[in-house]
């Protein structure tokens, strides 16, 4: 028997992990592998990191810092995008897993109901495996909770050298990142200072170099190129230019209105939205799971709100009655809940002071998903963290309990709803998850299959029509980067990192902002769209989900009668094309000929 239980701890926690993985795996199927995350990724696996002196174009028409950049050199290192979306979001939830085994190891239901929320709430399983700015900086945030509670845990001097790491790290993934990094440095000083670190005379030396290693990399690898860039001025200006009083104000108002932003706003549908979260693809059952899950969450949240006003209300009237004694799991509860507020309060009243979004009013939603964690920490440690009498005390924590057990498994059940939705989903609605990545992997591997087997060539003939309204604007917005890189940034970046990182294959067009579309032997647009039609050549089309691949014959074509200049034009130019793509050894003509619809203009 003894034997049995043995086992059967460790199968637990290896059927936990197990389960938690194929989850995220799930995830990865449908991420939203777009222009942003793909481009982080092609630079990184192209440029390496001595070439590579900005991110991506801001929102504020601003480079962004390198750092995205710099973690796709190392995550370029992983087979696929599927491999690379799997892994951010196990990176994640090893983090909530470690924050909670730190924390409450020893006190088995608190540990339930921190942990049972974060990873299965669909917003943050969601967000996980996307490689975005943004919502890579809510996996930042979580590992300075993991700092705090190992540095509380045991304070030593080399966890402040790696507290220098994260806050650097921060405004290096994302402008907007600054705010990260300056509250987690506020917040580190403050808990450094209200526990020092121990022997800190014996180790300083050691943890001195170490921190000036992990600060000289990063001037040398992020800021120095960024600021040769882009000049202080320059970010200064992006800024709202209210006068100082008004950011005053408002970083205050903030403070004010965090039981309206800590509750009612956090848990209204527009301010955690992912993208796969579109009622046009969901079925009506995985749409109604969604809903329930933020029912609970605002249910929890004025709970939390109003336990800690009972107290208040309670201490102020000076009542005697007596509290119940609190476990020292359930004291790293207040501590969690602490660090919890503390951040989000830091956060919200520093944007609006620095001239950055006012998010307690609703602005910049895209921006707050990173603070999700801090929230569902607070509204479900709050009852094991206030003092309460012992029978109020029992009957909240049983009813938190309750409430952590139905949410999680809404929560389990509603993302593999959504997931199934959007693999299943044929209909002509393209929302902001675009395809699943699934599909557009199917479709490269078909592509690189059907080349491999007729050409030896290293360089594949694709074109891509992938823009369906939504993302149009990605060709034009592209020419921002031409300063630095050669057009790294166009429409189907993503299926082109696909094709050369897993099978070597660049596109005849690559280094070519402004491509064509139809010159090429492959076509891949939109199942929902109208069919390339490219007139007297063969053509098959073949269906992997939402995407289409067209496959072009161009020995087919048929030679009109020459009655005109421009028809001649017209004929030689399909000339051209004919001997580009069916013989490979002729791929070095020039690409500018092959780029004009008529050579017309040139007789």
């Amino acid at each position: 028997m003894d034997k049995l239980r043995k086992i059967a701890g460790p199968l637990k926690y290896l059927f936990v992990l197990l389960v938690i993985i194929a989850d995220r795996v799930m995830w990865a199927t449908v991420s939203q592998w777009r222009e942003d995350q793909a481009t982080n990724l092609w630079l990184g696996l192209t440029q390496g990191l001595t070439r590579i002196p900005v991110g991506l174009i801001s929102s504020v028409n601003l480079p962004n810092p390198n750092g995205m950049v710099i973690l796709g050199f190392f995550l370029s290192r992983l087979p696929n995008m599927l491999m690379v979306s799997t892994f951010l979001g196990c990176l994640q939830a090893a983090i909530i897993l470690g924050i909670c085994w730190v924390s409450f190891r020893n006190a088995n239901r608190v540990f339930f109901v921190a942990s049972a929320p974060l990873l299965t709430s669909m917003v943050l399983r969601g967000s996980s495996v996307e490689f975005w700015n943004q919502w890579l900086l809510t996996t930042a945030n979580l590992m300075f909770l993991l700092w705090a509670v190992l540095y509380l845990r045991k304070p030593t001097l080399s966890k402040i050298s790696a507290l220098i790491g994260l806050v650097l790290f921060s405004p290096a993934l994302y402008l907007g990142g600054l705010v990260n990094g300056m509250v987690m440095a506020g917040i580190g000083i403050a808990v450094v200072i209200l526990m020092p670190p121990e022997n800190w005379r014996k180790n300083y030396g050691r943890a001195i170099v170490l921190s000036l290693g992990i600060v000289g990399l990063c001037i040398w690898l992020v800021w120095l190129p960024f600021f040769q860039v882009v000049t202080v001025h320059e970010i200064l200006a992006t800024t709202t230019q209210a006068p100082l009083v008004t950011r005053v104000w408002e970083a205050i108002e903030a403070i004010v209105r965090f039981p309206f932003w800590g509750t009612v706003l956090s848990s209204d549908r527009g301010s955690f939205a992912i993208p796969q979260s579109s009622r046009s693809i969901l079925s009506p059952f995985a749409y109604r799971l969604v809903d329930i899950t933020l029912f609970i969450q605002l249910t929890q949240a004025m709970i939390a709100l109003a336990l800690i006003l009972f107290v208040v209300i309670r201490h102020l009237s000076n009542l005697k009655s007596r509290s119940a004694p609190m476990p020292s799991g359930e004291l790293n509860a207040r501590r969690l809940v602490f660090l919890s507020i503390a951040y989000l309060l830091a956060s919200y009243a520093l944007s609006p002071l620095l001239g950055g979004a006012m998010w307690a009013t609703g602005e910049r939603r895209d921006q707050v998903v990173q603070f999700l964690p801090f929230l569902i920490l607070f509204w479900f440690l709050t009852p094991f963290a206030v003092p309460l009498p012992e029978a109020m005390r029992k009957l909240v924590i049983t009813g938190t309990s309750l409430l952590v057990i139905i949410y999680s498994g809404t929560s389990i059940i509603g993302g593999i709803m959504v997931v199934q939705s959007h693999l299943s989903y044929r209909g002509d609605y393209l929302s902001n998850a675009d395809v699943p990545l699934v599909q557009k992997m199917q479709a490269v591997d078909f592509i690189a299959q059907d080349w491999e087997s007729i050409s030896t060539s290293k360089v594949i003939p694709v074109d891509y029509r992938l823009g369906g309204g939504k993302w149009d604007w990605i060709t034009e917005f592209g020419h921002k980067l031409d300063p630095w890189y050669d057009a790294p940034y166009t429409i189907g970046r993503d299926l082109d990192y696909d094709l050369l990182r897993r099978y070597g294959l660049k596109n005849v067009q690559e280094g070519v902002q402004e491509r064509s579309f139809g010159t090429e032997r492959y076509l891949v647009t939109y199942a929902f769209e109208p069919a390339p039609d490219l007139g007297g050549y063969h053509m098959s089309h073949h269906l992997f989900g939402r995407l289409r691949v067209t496959v072009v014959d161009f020995t087919s074509g048929q030679i009109p009668l020459i009655v005109s200049p421009t028809e001649t034009a017209n004929v030689l130019l399909q000339g051209v094309l004919i001997i580009r793509r069916s013989q490979p050894q002729y791929k070095t003509l020039p690409s500018r000929i092959v780029e004009v619809s008529s050579l017309a203009n040139y007789v």
